[in-house]
């Protein structure tokens, strides 16, 4: 005898997650060598001193200890310093390079001429924008 018709299996697929061949992305070290510390955040090499040193190695290379600091550490010392200055900083995950737009302009040799400061100070300063000087091209 001839079997009833029944209604078409249906099969559910398992579900995966996505495939990626591309490995997941290295996370930085949590530790900086002074100079990286000293590009990244603009400090000072008397600046970076003052902060604690994590690990003290030896390079291979020459012989000479190398310091290395916690990004952490270096960071603090950053806000510390921008809070001595004066400078108020809105987001605590990134330090702009640039200051925050507020108040009167003056232009960097106007600033030196009329408040008797060195170049040096004013690199100390946050500037508010730069723009190249049109006429030295």
């Amino acid at each position: 005898m001839p079997k009833a018709p029944t209604a078409p299996r249906t099969y559910q697929r398992a579900r995966r997650g996505p495939r990626s061949s591309a490995a997941p992305e290295p996370q930085p070290p949590p530790w900086l060598y002074k100079s990286q510390a000293m590009a990244k955040y603009h400090l000072t090499e008397a600046e970076v001193d003052a902060v604690p040193v994590l690990v003290t190695e030896t390079d291979p290379y020459n012989g000479q200890p190398v310091a290395k600091y916690a990004e952490a550490a270096v960071v603090r010392q950053c806000w510390a310093l921008g809070r001595a200055m004066g400078i108020r900083q809105t987001d605590n995950r990134f330090v702009s390079w640039l200051a925050e737009k507020k108040g009167a302009k003056i232009m960097r040799t106007k600033a030196i001429e009329k408040y008797k400061v060195k170049a040096w100070q004013l690199d100390r300063i946050k500037p508010m924008d730069e723009q190249t000087n049109r006429r030295n091209g």
